[in-house]
């Protein structure tokens, strides 16, 4: 209370006894947010007794705007403090808000500027620069800034009053600059009604049209350039420092009658923007009618002599711009008044791309014919440094665009049929080609669009691109005319690709780059369009049966290589191919890396074209020169199992082994960790039961000695694991390194432990309660993984241990002959061959039911089934062939007694000596 005392009576003073105008505002704010009103109405009397007495440095308003403070300036405002004293720099409290650029306070002060009419001096209080309270009404966005311009203008003050030249902000802008510049519509038209002048420029040479233009404000430059129409004839066309007159926008508006104004007015239509600006460089008004699309302009414009053959600063004609930017219409447009000149100037780009090129794209045969009689060269090519088109020539610019009609008066005129752009490619080459860049360029000529259209834009266009694009049949024409003027259809381009090779590259994934739905009536005009195009190349003698020398590849294997989307790749492959099968194609033909078409058919999964290829006798057991991949490994690397099954029934050799030993089955099983639910894990079980059930050994090892067991560990593919164990996989065997399966996944997983764990867990536990060995190395293995985990809890062990003894008195109560159905774990081969022929034990192990009655050991029963089966099948073949090389019948008994310590490879080896006997003795 003390503090505020003393300030009531007094104000603080500096040194030199005059008021310390920063402290009493300090204290000023400090009474106004404790309340103490009394205060501050002091302060603010003491200020204005300062103000009248002399210039202050500032008052308090000043200092309450330079501090952003917004109630600060509501108290003071509303308290009668002025808005027009000025500063020891000559500054208004406005002005000083304009420089703090802070709308929200401008706003507010503008509220309060006075619209009393006694009042003769300081109307428009101005500061050093020249920046008066008009200006900065025309700058606030405040909803009654309309209403003070017009009190300032009432007042006398001009309406192009400008801020001085020299001013480092807005160097001789003029009210309507500043109106326009900061969007005010409405202050914009008070000003022009009131006399501002469009065509007054500022230091920077810009006129208030050039700022609303290069702001992209259309509607402020519309209002502007209305205007111009009240101007008399003569009056000037006022450039910018570039060069950019109100000529020039104007023709960017879409407004031919102001157009036409400027025209009447006298202004050039050929005046050019300076070619070292950074906007419009070089730009003519058609040049800037063809960028903004405005077409009844640029017909004005050549209406009224607009060169057509002028150029930008980037060497482009306004036809070029139009063509370069996808503008048909305008193109189609601005060759018209081309076709009414006779010697028509051709000129190009920096790309050596024509007005002649651009004519033939759009099929304007009139324009062609006057340039080609006035001495065009017919055969003159795009540079091969384009980034577009490089190297064409006008015949492949109507083989591109499929102008049949443009193409055949190219002919005429003596065009080369077989002349090369950049790739090699001959017109035939790109008459064949159905790629991306050929169809979007088809796209934006056939249907109503542009390269500048978004993807949402062209989904509406859906109905009219499926129309166009069912409809058409110029690609055979075109295709039918080049062979007709004797295009080499087996010419060879830079990289040696025939047309046949591009023609078979059609995909309507294409589609996709332009939203375009791919329904099946679309996907069926890609596959006839394809097949027509191959067999039209075919019959006119399109060689099928050689190679690129650069790759090897023949066009059979190049047809199936080609990625396309997936319901089209498999049915439209099949159909070519067909054709090329039936011609005399090798179906087994390899390439450089010794892959055939049947190898890459597996790979990519096309069951159609691998049961094709396999009909016309294609060798199943091919290897390819790199992995020694057969086809039966490539299957299984890509877990295709109906494609694996195909290659089974027409003898693939489940024991053909890659370059490191490895099996198909090693295959199956070394793709990574897979959740039990996933497509590919049970892809993965399909062909390990597929495999062993061809005759695959399950426990067979790779050069390393590694097994099936071991890889699937390795590669943590615990699926391939578990259905390698529940099919007789040995856990006891040991690779070259001495380790067993088991061990790989303590090394490689400890964060799967559960799944190792519960896996093996299951299987250990159940080979050891009836008895089958488990080596040490695997107990040891199990037991650390148990400690570090200790993931069972002992109920669950004595769970476990309740179910087999469960399980075991079911099978002990089953009994084939004397033996009891538990003791078939036991049996060794030999008797299991005896068991096999048995019907109870056969019909036991096939029932539906069987392996929910014995969940736990049922596999290893059936395991034990299927080994007695193969070891009788064996024997029975082992018999006939000892039968045939001693001549002699013998015993069953007899039989079984000889063969009782022979294993089933000592038994195949028998097999394999009478065939070759049976040969031997056939040839003789």
């Amino acid at each position: 209370m003390e503090h505020f005392a003393i300030h009531y009576r007094y104000m603080y003073v500096n040194e030199n006894g005059e008021p310390d105008e920063v402290l009493n505002y300090d204290i000023f704010c400090d009474a106004l947010f404790k309340k103490r009103l009394e205060i501050a109405e002091s302060i603010v009397r003491n200020d204005f007794k300062k103000i009248s007495k002399r210039k202050p440095f500032n008052t308090l308003l000043h200092l309450a705007v330079e501090q952003e403070d917004i109630s600060a300036i509501e108290y003071l405002l509303s308290n009668g403090a002025s808005i027009k004293f000025k500063n020891i720099l000559g500054e208004t409290p406005l002005h000083l808000a304009v420089r703090k650029n802070n709308a929200e306070i401008l706003d507010i002060i503008c509220s309060n500027i006075s619209y009393g009419h006694k009042e003769k001096t300081n109307i428009n209080p101005t500061d050093s620069q020249g920046l008066s309270h008009m200006h900065i009404a025309c700058i606030s966005n405040n909803s009654l800034n309309d209403l003070h311009v017009q009190h300032f203008l009432e007042q006398g003050v001009p309406a192009n009053i400008p801020v001085k030249f020299n001013s480092p902000q807005w160097p001789g802008y003029t009210p309507l600059h500043f109106a326009v510049e900061h969007g005010n519509m409405r202050v914009a038209k008070l000003l022009l009604k009131s006399g501002a002048d469009v065509s007054l420029k500022n230091a920077d040479g810009a006129t208030a049209l050039h700022i609303a233009f290069l702001k992209s404000s259309i509607c402020m430059v519309d209002l502007l350039l209305e205007a111009h129409q009240s101007l008399e004839p003569g009056s000037v066309n006022p450039s910018n420092q570039t060069g950019l007159s109100h000529f020039h926008i104007a023709c960017s508006q879409k407004n031919a009658s102001i157009v036409q104004g400027f025209i009447e007015r006298g202004a050039d239509v050929n005046a050019h923007v300076n070619f070292d600006t950074w906007d419009y460089c070089g730009f003519t008004p058609l040049h800037m009618a063809v960028h903004f699309r405005s077409s009844d302009t640029i017909a004005l414009l050549i209406k009224y002599g607009a060169n057509i053959a002028a150029k930008e600063a980037r060497g482009l004609t306004p036809l070029h711009l139009a063509f370069e930017n996808g503008y048909k219409k305008i193109v189609n447009l601005i060759l018209s008044s081309a076709a009414e000149q006779r010697n028509p100037e051709n000129p190009v780009n920096q790309w050596n791309l024509s007005h002649f090129h651009i004519a033939c794209v759009h099929n304007n045969l009139e324009v062609m014919k006057n340039f080609l009689e006035s001495g065009v060269a017919v055969d003159d090519a795009v540079h091969v440094e384009a980034h577009s088109f490089p190297g064409y020539t006008a015949l492949h610019f109507a083989a591109e665009f499929e102008r049949v009609e443009a193409a055949e008066l190219l002919l005429k005129w003596n065009a080369r049929v077989d002349t090369k752009d950049c790739d090699g490619l001959t017109p035939l080459h790109v008459a064949c080609q159905q790629n991306f860049s050929k169809i979007s360029h088809l796209i934006q000529q056939n249907v109503d669009v542009d390269s500048r259209m978004h993807r949402y834009e062209l989904e509406s266009k859906v109905s009219e691109f499926s129309k166009w694009f069912n409809g058409r049949t110029e690609y055979r024409s075109m295709i039918e005319l080049l062979l007709r003027y004797k295009s080499d259809v087996n010419c060879r381009d830079y990289f040696d690709r025939t047309p046949i090779y591009h023609a078979c590259e059609i995909s309507p994934k294409i589609l996709e780059q332009f939203a375009v739905k791919v329904t099946a009536t679309l996907v069926n005009k890609f596959e006839s369009t394809r097949f027509e195009i191959v067999k039209l190349l075919v019959d006119n003698g399109a060689e099928i049966f050689a190679r690129n020398e650069c790759t090897g590849k023949t066009v059979l294997y190049h047809l199936v290589e080609l990625d396309e989307c997936l319901f089209f790749i498999d049915r439209s492959k099949v159909k070519i191919a067909e054709l090329f099968l039936e011609k005399g194609v090798d179906a087994s033909v390899r390439i450089k890396n010794g892959m055939t078409p049947l190898h890459l058919a597996v790979t990519k999964g096309l069951p159609k074209v691998v049961k094709l290829l396999l009909t016309h006798n294609a060798d199943v057991n091919t290897v390819e020169h790199i992995n020694l991949d057969t086809p039966l490994h490539k299957s299984c690397e890509n877990l295709h199992a109906d494609i694996a099954q195909m290659l089974l029934d027409n003898g693939a050799n489940v024991t053909a082994r890659k370059k490191n030993g490895q099996t198909a089955l090693h295959v199956v099983v070394s793709s990574t960790d897979f959740d039990f639910t996933d497509a590919n894990a049970k892809a993965t079980s399909d062909l390990v039961v597929r495999l062993l059930d061809a005759g695959c050994d399950v426990n067979v090892q790779d050069y390393e000695g590694k097994t099936p067991l071991h890889v699937a560990c390795s590669t943590l593919n615990f699926v391939g694991a578990q259905v390698l164990l529940q099919n007789g996989a040995d856990i006891n065997l040991e690779d070259d390194s001495g380790k067993a399966a088991l061990s790989y996944c303590l090394f490689h997983c400890r964060g799967n432990f559960h799944r190792i764990y519960y896996i093996f867990y299951e299987h250990i536990s159940k080979i050891k309660y009836i008895g089958y060995h488990v080596s040490r190395k695997n107990k040891a293995y199990f037991s650390r993984i148990g400690k570090m985990h200790n993931y069972f809890s002992d109920e669950s062990a004595r769970y476990l241990s309740g179910e087999y003894i469960n399980e075991f008195q079911k099978m002990i109560s089953k009994k084939i002959g004397t033996s009891s159905l538990n003791e078939m774990l036991q049996k060794d081969a030999n008797q299991l061959a005896v068991y096999a022929k048995n019907a109870t034990f056969r019909k036991i192990v096939t029932a539906k039911k069987f392996s929910e009655k014995f969940p736990l050991f049922g596999y290893l029963l059936k395991l034990q089934y299927k080994k007695g089966c193969a070891r009788l099948k064996v024997i029975k073949s082992a018999k006939l062939s000892l039968e045939y090389l001693i001549g002699r019948e013998l015993p069953d008994a007899c039989a079984e007694l000889i063969f009782k310590d022979l294993d089933n490879e000592n038994l195949k080896h028998l097999v394999l000596a009478s065939e070759t006997t049976i040969e031997i003795n056939n040839s003789q």
